[in-house]
């Protein structure tokens, strides 16, 4: 809670900011037409003394007129024409000069609204940040209160983690004493059979005799080591049943392969992209299908009735040989690292999975921005200028993801932690909203959006949360 508050706190700055950017352009805006309404002023000034001038000749040449009414009357008239015509023009310019006075003012009456509102949003804007920066110590106050009493209950827990191993290892340690104990009795009491088979031959009995003896060895063989085997299988259950119950190891591509395929109990198996087989010849399913367009390895040494190998492309495969075969179980994709191809391909291979079909894509989180070219070309020559060490092609795989989040509501999917693997399941998503809408956007993803969204949209968690997410849902489909 307290990282959602610190995360509204940021955006409030961030909008107060901008605020704060707005208000300080405006102002420079204000001051601008302020200016422009004083120059304004000035000019409205200089129009006002030019008339006040006017009227005041027009004034001395009435006067003049009745001083000289010996003058002649057309010489009077003329100059009063061009006094009028100068009045008129006056006027004019006043009214132009006024006109424009009110434009300047509506502009900076609206501006000052727009001050007025942009003050009132910068006001807002501070009592939210307070009202955060209040929850927000609140709430630390609140988590260092819990904090002191949630150390003791994680302490008691590691405690009892710690003693549940002890007893653990004592118990191995039991069972591996039971085992040796009973291996002596087992070889001595096949030590006694052998020295009763040598006795046999010597005395030379009867058949009779014969069967007697062997009838007693066994009855001492059973005598001696019921009690032990007894133990020994009963430890022998309860350590396989804590080895169960353990984490399977996870740490190869095929480790994960093979503990998916334990959820949904596979035994048809698909791999797309198979190379040298490294991953395809380690996986413990019955029935197996490879598909490369050119196996690197012997394909011949591991071929079988129920492992199969098809050197096509994804293309042909899914146009003329998936139909032959049962649905999969379990269908990894490990193609051509390309966005194109490996979304035909998991678009292709839905028709060959049922319900509880399990879906691996991989190469779904390139490391670098070399590694996450559509080009192989391409990314041995940025590789050539980059101090990367894992020189590696992903490709742009990652856009796969990204589709089936925005056109494939129906299968869930998450990504493993470390090497990038995304995993897809049959279970319709409750928080399914498209967020491109649009394959032409998906396709034109670049590295930098992928760094931003893989630790959201791109669902990375552990790899045991995602193990028991997709138990779940099968549970309850």
């Amino acid at each position: 809670m307290a990282a959602t508050i610190e995360k509204e706190l940021e955006e409030v700055k961030g909008k107060w900011q901008q605020t704060q950017q707005e208000l300080d352009k405006t102002k420079s805006e204000l001051h601008d037409v302020r200016e422009e309404l004083e120059r304004s002023q000035s000019q409205l000034d200089e129009v006002l003394g030019e008339l006040e001038q006017t009227h005041f000749e027009l004034h001395q040449l009435k006067e003049k007129g009745e001083q000289q009414q010996s003058e002649s009357d057309g010489e009077v008239k003329q100059e009063l024409e061009e006094t009028k015509s100068k009045l008129q023009e006056t006027e004019q310019l006043l009214e132009q000069s006024q006109s424009q006075l009110g434009e300047t003012m509506g502009v900076l009456e609206e501006y000052q609204s727009q001050m007025e509102q942009t003050m009132g949003t910068l006001e807002e804007s501070q009592g939210k940040l307070q009202q955060k920066q209040q929850e927000l110590e609140q709430i630390k106050g609140e988590l260092a209160q819990k904090q002191s009493g949630s150390e003791s209950e994680v302490q008691k827990e590691l405690e009892e983690t710690k003693s549940q191993l002890r007893e653990s290892e004592q118990l191995l340690e039991q069972y591996q004493s039971q085992l040796e104990e009973t291996m002596g009795v087992l070889e001595e009491s096949h030590s006694q059979l052998q020295q009763a088979r040598l006795r046999e031959k010597q005395e030379q009995q009867s058949s009779g005799s014969e069967s007697e003896l062997k009838k007693e060895l066994e009855e001492t063989k059973s005598n001696q080591t019921k009690f032990q085997v007894d133990k020994s299988e009963k430890l022998l259950e309860q350590s396989d049943e804590q080895i169960s119950n353990n984490d399977m190891p996870t740490k190869s591509r095929s480790d994960r392969l093979n503990k998916l395929a334990s959820i949904n109990k596979s035994s048809r198996y698909l791999e797309i992209g198979v190379s040298k087989g490294i991953t395809f010849n380690a996986i413990e399913i019955e029935n197996k299908v490879a598909v490369d367009s050119k196996f690197a390895f012997n394909k011949d040494e591991y071929a079988t009735d129920k492992v199969v190998f098809l050197e096509v492309s994804s293309d042909e495969f899914f146009r003329s040989y998936a139909k032959k075969f049962e649905l999969f179980d379990l269908i990894y994709l490990d193609g051509l690292h390309t966005f194109e191809q490996t979304f035909r391909d998991f678009c292709a291979s839905l028709a060959c999975g049922h319900s509880k079909t399990i879906w691996l894509i991989d190469d779904t989180c390139p490391g670098s921005y070399a590694q996450a070219q559509s080009s192989l070309q391409r990314c041995r020559l940025l590789n050539k200028f980059s101090p990367e060490k894992d020189k590696s092609w992903m490709g742009d795989v990652f856009k796969v993801v990204a589709a089936i989040h925005d056109f494939f509501p129906q299968y869930g999917f998450a990504t493993f932690p470390d090497h990038g693997q995304t995993v897809v399941w049959n279970q319709w998503r409750k928080d399914f909203e498209p967020k491109w809408n649009s394959l032409e956007i998906i396709s034109r993803l670049e590295y930098s959006d992928f760094v931003e969204l893989q630790s959201t949209l791109f669902k990375r968690e552990p790899y045991d949360n995602i193990f028991e997410k997709i138990r779940h849902d099968f549970d309850q489909s």
